[in-house]
């Protein structure tokens, strides 16, 4: 089975952090998708290694 390749969460840059002051919610909503779909990659790899290895 091929991983899934999901489309990345453009992140503003730290100078545009820096711009805009404080990091508000949408930054931090923002932030938190990513992770989210960062744990699905991960587990995504993980879990085909570990089929690869019991094969």
């Amino acid at each position: 089975m091929t991983p899934v390749r999901r489309a990345a969460v453009r992140m503003p840059t730290p100078s545009q952090r820096a711009a805009s002051g404080n990091i508000g919610v949408k930054e931090i909503e923002r932030l938190i998708q990513k992770l989210e779909i960062d744990k699905e990659i991960l587990a995504d790899q993980e879990g085909h290694e570990n089929e690869e290895a019991a094969n």
